[in-house]
């Protein structure tokens, strides 16, 4: 019986800051024993960096309250264009919802999402081209084609951000210019007393596969 390819450690090719993300396959039970001791907190976390400017709005479209992020890119990403991401292959991009309570997080996914953000990562994969977000009505074809050109081609990449800091009001209208900020400004989240729904099912799974992304939260627990 063939086994399935590991996943790989999600350093792809991508220039600093990107950080280096680690692959599900590398976790050890012992860390997946403190990911879900810790896993109210890491939400928490993770809602309080939702919240911030750029965050509230997809990352590669004009929708808003986007419930998912795409790594090693950490952006907030909505559930359209997370399914989008998946096509792009898991050795590009790999998609994990944070709004559940249905997947593990660890903290080097929650650092990345933290250190970039979807304005700080938008002014590295769209520099100072004048490119900017599919609009939410767009075809899925063309947010197709658009995240392919952004992630996989990484046609717009830069090594060098834009150097643009003004911020615009993040908007689903598709004319408006994406917000950009320095690349050394680390985001940082506000105290939150938001609470998430206790889960004692918590599933350790591949962040693409679709069949438990909409799971109840009485699930088992994946070893």
């Amino acid at each position: 019986k063939k086994q399935k390819n590991p996943i790989p450690s999600m350093s792809t090719s991508l220039p600093p800051p990107f950080p280096t993300v680690r692959g599900l396959s590398s976790r050890t039970p012992e860390e997946k024993e403190a990911a879900r001791k810790k896993d109210q907190a890491s939400h928490n976390r993770l809602r309080a960096l939702q919240k911030l400017p750029g965050n509230e709005v997809c990352a590669d479209c004009t929708a808003k309250f986007p419930g998912w992020a795409a790594l090693p890119h950490g952006v907030f990403i909505c559930i359209d264009c997370a399914q989008l991401h998946r096509h792009l292959g898991r050795h590009i991009s790999q998609v994990k919802a944070i709004n559940t309570g249905t997947y593990l997080w660890y903290d080097d996914e929650i650092d990345a999402m933290e250190v970039m953000g979807n304005r700080k990562a938008n002014s590295y994969f769209y520099g100072d081209s004048g490119i900017e977000r599919a609009d939410k009505s767009d075809s899925r074809t063309n947010k197709e084609r658009h995240l392919r050109m952004k992630y996989e081609t990484k046609k717009w990449l830069t090594t060098t951000p834009s150097t643009n800091t003004k911020t615009k009001t993040e908007t689903s209208s598709p004319k408006k210019t994406l917000g950009r900020i320095s690349p050394t400004q680390k985001q940082q989240p506000t105290t939150t007393s938001t609470t998430t729904k206790k889960n004692d099912g918590l599933i350790d799974t591949s962040w693409d596969s679709w069949g438990d992304w909409s799971a109840p939260t009485t699930t088992t627990t994946t070893t």
